[in-house]
């Protein structure tokens, strides 16, 4: 092999350091799993909830009525309590992540069968076409699955934060956040994909779309139960990568850079873990 005069190679494509070989390994390590991680951002994305929410009774008293788009914070709380616990939880990395993926599955299945119940009372009521009626549904039925996201977030998300950060190295420290805002940007991608599909499916022969503009007609439903699903396909993919990934990472630890393992151990101790 060539070199230059500083010692370094003449053709750097054909010669690579031994950290980048390591940052190379780190790569093919996170990617696959960073990719189990896009189907439950991909149901962050989603806005429908506020639709459904606009249809039933939101009120707690007779005077106060809680708007529809402030039933985020639901999900918001329940990601910041559980947060406050997360470092208490003597859990593995992947094993936190996993369970983040299922309770995914559980709070789709949840609002696939929230919105079939309040479809069929929407039928029931001969609401099909008043959009503005206010159905006999308490919007208390939305809460689980929303809490439930909140809970898989801190659970998944966080938990691929803290997993790419304990195997890169410090320099690399911002790859996580990087990676993190992609998958963000990605999942609304797949959303709108997701939903331009199943307008082309559900509108062949002259049907009417299943995710048109009237929620009280249409098959939202539907929409939900695909969701369940693909999250169902993602958590097997997860349990498969799994089985592939080394048996070191699944604490969240990495002896292909020594400091990043160092860091991760004084974190721990620093909570109490």
């Amino acid at each position: 092999m060539e070199l230059k005069p500083d010692g370094k190679a003449s053709d750097p494509w054909s010669l690579c350091s031994v950290k980048q070989v390591k940052i190379m390994k780190c790569f093919l390590t996170v990617l696959p799993m960073w990719f189990t991680c896009i189907m439950l951002l991909v149901l962050f994305s989603q806005p429908l909830s506020i639709y459904q929410l606009l249809t039933v009774d939101r009120h707690i008293t007779h005077q106060f009525e809680i708007p529809a788009g402030s039933f985020g914070m639901i999900t918001v709380l329940s990601l910041t309590i559980w947060i406050s616990f997360y470092d208490r939880a003597l859990v593995p990395l992947l094993s936190r992540m996993g369970i983040g993926l299922f309770l995914g599955i559980v709070a789709t299945t949840l609002s696939a069968i929230t919105e079939t119940i309040r479809r069929n009372k929407a039928i029931n009521a001969r609401f099909e076409d008043d959009l503005n009626a206010v159905l006999n549904m308490s919007s208390m039925w939305f809460v689980p699955q929303l809490a439930l996201y909140g809970v898989a977030e801190a659970l998944n998300v966080v938990g691929q934060v803290e997993f790419i950060y304990s195997l890169f190295p410090k320099t690399m420290s911002n790859f996580a956040a990087a990676l993190y805002t992609f998958g963000l940007a990605l999942a609304n991608l797949i959303n709108s994909l997701l939903v331009s599909m199943m307008d082309s499916i559900t509108l062949t022969g002259g049907k009417t779309s299943c995710l048109a503009t009237n929620i009280n007609r249409d098959h939202l439903d539907y929409y939900c139960w695909l969701m369940t699903f693909l999250c169902m396909i993602n958590f097997l993919y997860f349990l498969a990568i799994c089985r592939f990934t080394d048996q070191h990472h699944h604490d969240g630890r990495s002896s292909l850079f020594p400091e990043a393992e160092e860091e991760h151990s004084a974190n721990k101790r620093f909570h109490g873990v």
